[in-house]
C-alpha cells in the first residue's frame, strides 16, 4: 500500500485530468442551441447541421484506431497533447468561420482531437492512480460528460453575452478554445505539479487493433458502444433544438 500511494498522481494531476475531460464533449454540444442563428447567417441544411455532430464522432472512431500507434511514438504526454491543440485550433477557427465547409472542417479536427485524447487517457490515468483506478477513471468519465452539459449551457449564454439581441454564435461556438488552450498549457506543465507525471512519457506496448475483427466480443462491445453514441448523437443534435421550438 504504501508503495502505491507514493506513485499516486495526487490531486493537482486530478484536477488536469478533470480539466482535459471537459474539452471532450464541449465542442460537440454547443452547436446544436445556436443551431438557428448559424443556419440564419450561414445558410446550412438540415443535413448538414447534422454532420456537425456525426462526422466528430466518426472522426473520433478513426482516430481512435491509430491512437495508440501514435502514442508510441511521441508518447502518451504528447499525443494527448496534440489532441488537445487539435481541439482548441478547431474551436478557435469557428469564431472566423464563415460557412458550412468551415464548420465542419472545424468538427472533424475537433472529433479526431478528441479520438486521439481518448485513445491515452484511460492508461494514463491507470499509471497515475494505481491504487485508485475505479474512482479516478469515474470522474474521468463524470468531467467527460459534465463538459457536454457546460457546452450546451455556456455556449448560448456567451453568444447572448457577446452579441445582445443577435446572439453572436462565433464567440458562442469559439469560447471552448480558451478552455482547451488552458487545459493544454496545464498538461505540459504536469511535471512540475506531480512527480508521477513522467510515467505518461513512456512508450506503450506495440498493440494491434486488428486482432479483435476475430472476437466476438469485441464486436459485441462496438455493437453496444455504437447504439450508445448514436443515440447519444441524435439527442445532441436535435434535442435543443426541439425544445427551443417549444418556447
Amino acid at each position: 500500500m504504501t508503495v502505491q500511494r507514493s506513485r499516486d498522481g495526487g490531486i493537482a494531476f486530478a484536477v488536469v485530468i478533470v480539466l482535459v475531460a471537459l474539452n471532450l464533449r464541449a465542442f460537440l454540444t454547443s452547436s446544436s442551441p445556436l443551431l438557428e442563428p448559424i443556419r440564419l447567417a450561414t445558410g446550412i441544411g438540415f443535413h448538414a447541421v447534422a454532420l456537425l455532430t456525426v462526422l466528430p464522432m466518426f472522426a473520433m472512431g478513426a482516430m481512435s484506431l491509430s491512437g495508440a500507434a501514435v502514442g508510441q511514438r511521441i508518447g502518451a504526454r504528447g499525443g494527448v497533447a496534440l489532441g488537445l491543440a487539435a481541439i482548441a485550433l478547431a474551436c478557435a477557427s469557428r469564431y472566423v468561420a464563415g460557412g458550412a465547409a468551415a464548420l465542419l472542417w472545424s468538427a472533424a479536427l475537433a472529433g479526431a482531437g478528441v479520438g486521439l485524447v481518448q485513445a491515452l487517457m484511460p492508461s494514463v490515468v491507470k499509471e497515475a492512480y494505481p491504487a485508485r483506478i475505479g474512482v479516478m477513471t469515474g470522474l474521468y468519465s463524470a468531467a467527460i460528460m459534465g463538459g457536454g452539459g457546460l457546452g450546451a449551457m455556456v455556449s448560448p449564454w456567451v453568444a447572448h453575452a457577446a452579441g445582445g439581441r443577435q446572439p453572436d454564435w462565433h464567440a458562442g461556438l469559439a469560447v471552448w478554445a480558451l478552455l482547451a488552450t488552458f487545459a493544454l498549457l496545464c498538461w505540459l506543465n504536469m511535471r512540475r505539479m506531480d512527480p508521477a507525471a513522467p510515467a505518461t512519457d513512456r512508450p506503450r506496448q506495440s498493440l494491434s487493433w486488428l486482432r479483435c475483427f476475430g472476437n466476438r466480443r469485441a464486436w459485441l462491445l462496438a455493437a453496444c458502444f455504437g447504439l450508445i453514441n448514436g443515440g447519444y448523437t441524435s439527442l445532441v443534435a436535435w434535442l435543443p433544438h426541439f425544445y427551443a421550438q417549444q418556447g
